[in-house]
């Protein structure tokens, strides 16, 4: 690769100066655009895209367009391994409680389509440099069910073991969900 002799001076990209708003900790809903089993390793990898907060409609596809990849924030591995199983289990039972009537019989092509929601979570890890950065991740799956009755808890900031615990608050309101 060509060198960049001043590359540490060259002003970050962030996502509000390509149009993006940036995500915030907090509850989306989101709907399931492709699923693919990797069966030798046991888990589904789960591309999303979130269909609300309206002003968040498209998010990951927009993305894909302008940069031709999917963004990591809009993937999810879930094992199925015997020792996730629990796990799996949770996050099947969000998608039928979020999708009346539908049950998933083992088909994981027929989850495509389907909403749930995806809680989103600050957490801190380190880089290859070995500093401290943070990123949002979807570390919760949970039914439209949930949303509506306000079961939902904002999860708080994940430090890194040993370094000074965070929290942020993130008011969520759910006055003009779509369903």
């Amino acid at each position: 690769m060509k060198k960049i002799d001043n590359w540490k001076e060259i002003k970050e990209q962030g996502s509000e100066d390509l149009g993006f708003v940036s995500l915030k900790p907090g509850q989306y809903v989101a709907k399931i655009i492709e699923v693919e089993d990797v069966e030798e390793k046991e888990y589904l990898k789960i591309k999303f895209d979130i269909i609300w907060p309206k002003e968040f409609e498209g998010y990951f596809y927009k993305q894909m367009e302008q940069f031709g990849d999917w963004s990591a924030q809009g993937i999810l591995y879930r094992s199925y391994k015997e020792t996730a199983q629990r796990f799996f289990t949770a996050f099947i039972i969000a998608i039928e409680k979020s999708n009346d009537k539908f049950n998933w019989n083992f088909d994981e092509q027929k989850l495509i389509g389907k909403k749930f929601v995806a809680n989103f979570g600050e957490e801190e890890y380190e880089n290859d440099e070995g500093k401290i950065k943070v990123s949002l991740k979807c570390r919760e799956t949970r039914s439209t069910v949930a949303l509506k009755e306000g079961k939902i808890k904002d999860l708080k900031y994940k430090a890194l073991p040993g370094n000074e615990k965070k929290e942020k608050e993130v008011a969520v309101s759910t006055d003009d969900l779509p369903f």
